[in-house]
């Protein structure tokens, strides 16, 4: 097989965005479309192997890096860079918190998008991540850490310098890794499926497979192929109809939620039917792969990929995408990609980027650090400036810093801990240190010696736990009581039976245990919140549903009542502990939240219906007073619940209302949680148990 242009392969990549595309307008259309990106890997690994198979042998590892880094430069990022900065413009337009997608700008540009996703905990299949400007560059980040690592098995293999059995080796050796990173990928959809999605150790085995299929159909000139790794290539010789039509069906009737499944079986009938096409060149797939309407989307689709999320992106501040926005939002797709290719991809890959290796990669590492501080420095100096919205609207721009505690240490950088926090308390020492920082004494000390202790409030869960200190600030303050906050973004209190799905929540869910458990004295009070609709919630019938809690079969539950019962068996365990030594837990309920609340704050653009806002607001609400009263029915004795939906919503929440109460989809704004404190000292007061005699 030669290493010529072959349009077919263009064929399959329009085939391969077109399917991302329908995907991200209504994963209804195409439950599997996202696998489209799986496509895509298949045909990287293949055309990187065959292009390279194609230079001249190099004279050594700085010669290869250089010159496959400078092909790269000129290929990715001209484009890239234009998509990001044109978009990240467009976001502090339109999008009141812009500096989510910024900073995700930056680590685009800079090749590790993924990473920063999955240290987020973002779903890629949940609401917040439809606004996020850039998640789809985690793909990106992928292929660009693949290109790391990808030439060193090059030149380590001597397929490069064209050593004798350079080729085989490098078969063996990318089948193997493969091998290795298939299986990573498959226990990791299991247990921690987002960083089975985002990490490329667990990807490294589908640009894999386009290496070993080009190596498996080709041979250097003069020789005939290498037997041992054509033998491996492919074992079903099914006609390509057939594969397309496999392959459609896979799209089409695959559920969003089978990717353990369906990304297996979507790159090996892309590998299958890339070979079919290849040798098959005359047949009717072959042509129809062929055909200039294909060949031309495919020739576009990477300025497509990269420029039909932010139309999706900005359409959902704006028009939002319905019916009748489908073909504005076609034509700015396909004609942003074409400016895009015309006049940036194509000149500057062909000619007019910096010629040399060594001033290519120059001008594209200054260009991206460029615009990488272009954009840390907007998200910090002048986003707010920027923005065409109402600047007094709620639920936009409140800073997660004001949620420290005054006059005490008590803050989210000192006591809300995350996936990325290295610093994090590993040790019983290290906890009782984090303690001591995120502990503040009662506002007035006792008035004569030998007074009684004042009470003291242990305040743990996720990233609700920041959201609620204003409440126990006002615990603190007008109930005169020693109080202590800690939270760990993403990690409900306590560890159920067979853990949680991020190991790092499940370290310290167990130490956090383990150590309350030793500094309660009696008439202390541990108050639990957490994000209970996304902890707890039914993956089947709820929004934004988190799957971390684990079965016994060591897999993520996706039943709703299965976690409450889980959760229910871990309150239990935690709450007769504390019972033993004299204290009383408190577990707050679920409060009200909006996923589309970033489209529901009337400003000049948003041209959306805000009957759909009102309907989300009241099922919402009406999901959070369910769990609620079902958490009264089967909580432990020993667990108090506290119900904030009366004093937040007592006569009931209009959009208008959840605005005020939200500084996002879900947590609690101040004056949301300040709306509590009365109540929630009240209740305090009835529940908190007396001194041992």
């Amino acid at each position: 097989m030669g290493t010529r242009y072959k349009p077919e392969i263009d064929g399959l990549r329009a085939l391969a965005v077109l399917s991302v595309i329908l995907h991200h307008f209504d994963s209804n259309l195409l439950p599997s479309g996202y696998l489209g990106v799986d496509i895509f890997f298949v045909i990287s690994g293949f055309v990187i192997t065959a292009s390279l198979a194609a230079r001249p042998a190099s004279k050594g590892l700085g010669d290869l890096l250089l010159s496959f880094y400078a092909r790269r430069v000129r290929r990715i990022l001209p484009t890239l860079v234009v998509c990001v900065m044109i978009t990240s413009l467009l976001a502090c337009l339109f999008d009141p918190l812009a500096g989510v997608s910024l900073r995700t700008g930056v680590t685009s540009l800079l090749g590790y998008a993924n990473l920063h996703l999955r240290d987020l905990s973002t779903d890629y299949f949940a609401p917040p991540a439809q606004l996020n400007a850039f998640t789809h560059t985690w793909s990106l980040g992928v292929e660009e850490q693949f290109y790391v690592i990808f030439p060193v098995l090059l030149w380590a293999t001597g397929f490069t310098a064209a050593r004798p059995g350079g080729r085989r080796r490098l078969f063996r050796l990318v089948a193997l890794v493969s091998l290795l990173s298939l299986l990573a990928f498959l226990v990791l959809s299991v247990r921690q499926p987002i960083d089975a999605f985002y990490l490329m150790p667990a990807r490294f085995w589908e640009l894999g497979s386009g290496c070993l299929l080009y190596l498996g159909m080709s041979s250097p000139p003069g020789s005939s192929p290498d037997p041992q790794a054509a033998g491996c290539l492919p074992l079903f010789p099914l006609p390509a109809p057939v594969m397309v039509g496999l392959l459609l069906a896979t799209l089409v009737g695959l559920p969003t939620s089978a990717m353990a499944v369906g990304a297996p079986l979507m790159v090996v009938l892309t590998t299958l039917l890339i070979a079919a096409v290849l040798r098959e060149p005359e047949g009717k797939v072959s042509g129809l792969l062929r055909h200039p309407h294909a060949v031309g989307i495919g020739l576009l689709s990477y300025s497509l990929y990269l420029w039909h999320w932010p139309v999706l992106y900005v359409s959902r501040f704006t028009v939002g995408v319905q019916w009748w926005t489908l073909p504005i939002q076609i034509g700015l797709m396909i004609a942003l990609a074409m400016t895009s290719y015309r006049w940036v991809e194509a000149p500057l890959r062909r000619g007019l980027f910096p010629a040399g290796r060594w001033r290519a990669i120059s001008a594209g590492v200054l260009t991206v650090l460029v615009g990488a501080w272009v954009l840390v420095w907007t998200d910090r100096h002048a986003q707010a400036q920027i923005f065409l919205g109402n600047h007094n609207s709620h639920a936009r721009r409140e800073p997660w810093s004001n949620l420290a505690i005054p006059d005490t240490r008590i803050t989210p950088q000192a006591c809300e801990l995350n996936n990325t926090d290295q610093q994090g308390p590993t040790s019983p020492e290290g906890f009782a240190r984090l303690l001591e920082t995120c502990t503040a004494p009662p506002e007035r000390t006792p008035s004569t010696t030998g007074s009684p202790a004042p009470p003291h409030v242990f305040l743990i869960g996720d990233s609700h736990a920041m959201a609620f200190s204003p409440v126990l600030a006002h615990v603190r303050q007008a109930g005169n009581a020693e109080v202590t906050l800690l939270a760990h973004t993403g990690c409900l209190f306590p560890n159920t039976p067979y853990g949680h799905s991020q190991s790092i929540c499940s370290r310290f869910l167990d130490l956090a245990e383990s150590q309350l458990l030793e500094f309660i004295r009696p008439g202390d009070v541990v108050v639990i919140t957490g994000y209970l609709l996304s902890h707890l919630g039914d993956s089947s019938q709820l929004r934004d549903t988190r799957n971390d809690i684990l079965g016994s079969d060591g897999r993520p539950v996706l039943s709703g009542e299965r976690k409450l019962e889980l959760y229910r068996q871990g309150l239990d365990r935690f709450a007769m502990k504390a019972a033993a030594r004299g204290g009383a837990v408190v577990l707050v309920g679920a409060t009200p939240r909006n996923p589309d609340i970033r489209n529901c704050v009337p400003d000049w653009f948003n041209v959306q219906p805000k009957q759909d806002c009102e309907r989300t607001v009241t099922r919402e609400l009406d999901h959070a007073i369910a769990l609620n009263r079902r958490l009264r029915q089967v909580l432990p004795a020993q667990v108090q619940l506290y119900d904030p939906i009366p004093a937040l919503c007592g006569k009931g929440c209009d959009n208008e209302a959840v605005l005020e109460l939200l500084r996002d989809t879900d947590h609690l704004s101040s004056a949301g949680a300040r709306r509590l404190g009365a109540s929630f000292l009240a209740f305090l007061r009835q529940v908190r148990l007396p001194p041992s005699s």
